[in-house]
């Protein structure tokens, strides 16, 4: 076919019912919709031997989709209602603010100002 890369969705672990990579509940641990980890490393190692890349997508911006403060417990890592944004949507696409700091549908908006939150994300990617 010609090409020399493939993009693939993010392979995080998602919330039951998010099988696209979109929604990450645990940022360490693989979506099984998308094999074992070696089964990911079989996949990178039999595209190099055909000089193809692989590149993953990543979500750096928000996690699943949480509707209640006593769920943050169950992300990984960012687990304290502290690491997100207030909760607010995105009915505006023309207001920054509104696109920067709110959620888009039910996903929650990561603080990435946050010390700890940027530190976290820039290590994990």
């Amino acid at each position: 076919m010609g090409f020399d890369a493939i993009w693939i969705s993010p392979i995080p672990e998602n919330f039951a019912g998010a099988y696209h990579g979109y929604a990450f509940k645990n940022l360490y641990n693989l979506n099984p919709f998308f094999g074992t980890e070696a089964d990911f490393k079989e996949l990178i190692a039999e595209a190099h031997k055909r000089n193809i890349w692989i590149m993953v997508d990543v979500v750096m911006n928000h996690a699943g989709c949480l509707f209640s403060p006593d769920t943050y417990g169950s992300v990984h890592p960012f687990n304290k209602e502290e690491h997100y944004h207030k909760e607010c949507y995105i009915n505006n696409w023309q207001n920054q603010w509104e696109v920067e700091n709110c959620r888009l549908a039910c996903l929650i908006d990561l603080k990435q100002e946050d010390p700890w939150v940027e530190e976290t994300l820039l290590k994990w990617a």
